[in-house]
């Protein structure tokens, strides 16, 4: 037969209220260091686009953030707006007569590692505000 220990465990309501209100904060800052990095790397992408007589691939590159799911991670979509340079995608991979220039995709994995480290620190400063 087992007996009871007789201890009592109190605080465990407003515990899950923090770590609710934690989790929150992190998915705000989270969004921010999306917003942060993507706009980092637009700006990258403009100074590394090829220069054409119109200029408009360095135009076109422009960040859009997606509305939040709670299935999905945070994500803001950096890319060429279609109607500024439709060809963007010939730049970028070329065709049969050229090439191409991946300036986009070389732009990216060279900040790869930064746009972790400022998604990653925005996320824990929530933690790190608490003392964590």
């Amino acid at each position: 037969m087992a007996q009871k220990s007789g201890v009592q465990v109190h605080g465990l309501e407003e515990m899950q209220k923090e770590i609710e209100k934690l989790v929150d904060e992190m998915e705000d800052e989270l969004q921010i260091g999306t917003d942060d990095a993507a706009n980092a790397v637009a700006g990258t992408l403009r100074q590394n686009a090829p220069r054409g007589p119109s200029g408009n691939l360095a135009e076109s590159i422009t960040t859009k953030p997606l509305p939040r799911r709670a299935d999905m991670p945070q994500v803001t979509m950096v890319g060429a707006d279609y109607r500024i340079a439709p060809h963007q995608h010939l730049v970028e991979f070329g065709s049969v007569k050229w090439q191409g220039n991946p300036f986009f995709r070389r732009s990216i994995d060279g900040m790869r590692g930064a746009i972790q480290s400022a998604i990653k620190s925005k996320a824990e400063q929530p933690v790190r505000r608490r003392g964590g």
